[in-house]
Formats: C-alpha cells, sequence, structure tokens
C-alpha cells in the first residue's frame, strides 16, 4: 500500500528532501512523542519527504509513509523543525486555515480478490492553494 500527503508546514527544512526514521509512542495523555529503541511500547516509524514549494514563511511537502504510526507525520514534522500549520499540540504557532494543513492525496492498493491494482488521488485542496496558488 501507498500513502501520500500534502502538508504546509512553519518553515522550510533544511534538507529539500529526506527520510525521518526513529522510535514512537503514545503517552497516557494521547500524544505521541519519539522514544529510545529500547522503550518497551516502542513502535518504528519511517517517513519521507519533499519540498514541493515555498511562500511566506511556508514550505508545501509531500509526504510518503512507510510506516503509518499514529500522528508520525506530525510527530516527525515537528521534530524537524517545521510544525505543520495548524498544528499547535505539536508546536505550530500559526493557523491561517483554521485548519491542519495536512491532507491525504494518494492511496494505492492491490485489490484483494482480483490483485489489480487500486490507485486513488485528489487534487492540492481549495485552502492549501490560499498559500500556494501556482503549485
Amino acid at each position: 500500500m501507498t500513502k501520500k500527503y500534502y502538508a504546509i508546514t512553519e518553515g522550510t527544512p533544511e534538507k529539500r528532501s529526506g527520510v525521518i526514521e526513529n522510535f514512537l509512542r503514545e503517552d497516557n495523555f494521547k500524544r505521541v512523542y519519539s522514544v529510545s529503541k529500547d522503550h518497551p511500547e516502542a513502535q518504528w516509524a519511517v517517513t519521507h519527504y519533499r519540498v514541493l514549494g515555498e511562500n511566506g514563511g511556508y514550505a508545501l511537502l509531500e509526504i510518503t509513509l512507510e510506516t503509518g504510526r499514529k500522528n508520525q507525520i506530525r510527530v516527525h514534522l515537528s521534530g524537524l523543525g517545521c510544525p505543520i500549520m495548524g498544528d499547535e499540540k505539536y508546536g505550530a504557532k500559526s493557523d491561517p486555515l483554521r485548519r491542519l494543513a495536512l491532507h491525504a492525496y494518494f492511496l494505492s492498493f492491490p485489490h484483494p480478490v482480483t490483485g489489480e491494482l487500486k490507485t486513488f488521488q485528489t487534487a492540492l485542496p481549495a485552502p492549501f492553494k490560499k498559500i500556494f496558488p501556482v503549485i
């Protein structure tokens, strides 16, 4: 299965593309954060990212998940110092779209019976185009 997302972040990652890998854990307050691999509840998480554009202190990223942990994208981007716009829980300071600027736009998987590859894709959401009109 392949899952891809658009995310608008506050700031731009130092590298234009990369892979974020670490162990995550959810605490009793429903907050997910990085932990050492020795933690008994640690779960391996891998996120690939690519910067698609920059505008006014924000960056539009394409995110591809290798694993699918709860809040994985939010934790990983915050750990890069680039929280997702509108994500106060993980460090964002702005919310001009009045929503979390994270959007699942691509899903591909083999049909469970026929094995035929099924692919579903959507365009960049209209609110995101307010900040990135050209992309």
